[in-house]
């Protein structure tokens, strides 16, 4: 009877891109960062805060995962056109022009002449479009009606992105939170206490990252 044939699997050294063995984070270079900063005077939270916002060699911090995610949303607008926000700003800009542009027709002054220069002159861009029009004295009372909501709409979307993860976090706040941190906090004091002595192992660290 003949013998099924199992698939045949094949492996090679690794090649490229980070090693997928290692550990996440370097254990003496991430204590001796958090050990320099509360030397400087700054509390084990906030040099643990430090070294989650700056990162090391070995791992993103916050501040460059955030970039990343930015420099990805901004290719994704522009390939697909997703924010809700910038096309009701494109909207209402569009409006508001061309209102202006039918009351400056109907005026006879030069400064009308040259105001319908301004407005053509305008930006191809929405966002530079309305900051170029920011001291722009509005003829139509439509067109600045539009105007307003343009601004309204970007000072919410700004306190929105800069106050949503913070007021998630202050509502999702629990007792059981705080005596995380403050258990935290001891863990931390333990681990540059074995540091300081040359006690610290890699282990160590695992076990406090994994809490």
């Amino acid at each position: 009877m003949a013998r099924g044939r199992g698939r045949d699997s094949r492996y090679s050294a690794y090649t490229g891109g980070p090693d997928p063995l290692a550990p996440p984070v370097d254990l003496r270079e991430a204590l001796g960062q958090i050990g320099e900063d509360v030397m400087a005077g700054a509390s084990p939270r906030r040099a643990l805060s430090e070294l989650l916002r700056r990162g090391t060699p070995t791992m993103k911090g916050a501040d460059r995962l955030a970039a990343e995610v930015n420099r990805r949303r901004r290719e994704l607008l522009s390939r697909n056109n997703l924010d809700g926000t910038l096309q009701e700003i494109k909207k209402l800009l569009d409006e508001a022009v061309l209102a202006e542009r039918k009351e400056l027709a109907r005026a006879l002054d030069d400064d009308a002449r040259f105001a319908e220069m301004q407005i053509e002159s305008l930006s191809p861009s929405p966002a530079k479009a309305v900051q170029e029009l920011s001291e722009y004295d509005w003829r139509s009372g439509e067109a600045k009606a539009k105007y307003e909501q343009i601004k309204d709409l970007l000072g919410r979307e700004m306190l929105d992105q800069r106050f949503a993860g913070m007021k998630q976090a202050l509502e999702n706040a629990t007792d059981d939170d705080r005596r995380a941190v403050n258990e935290m906090l001891d863990d931390l004091n333990d681990l540059l206490d074995k540091h300081s002595r040359g006690e610290d192992s890699q282990d160590d660290f695992e076990k406090f990252m994994s809490k």
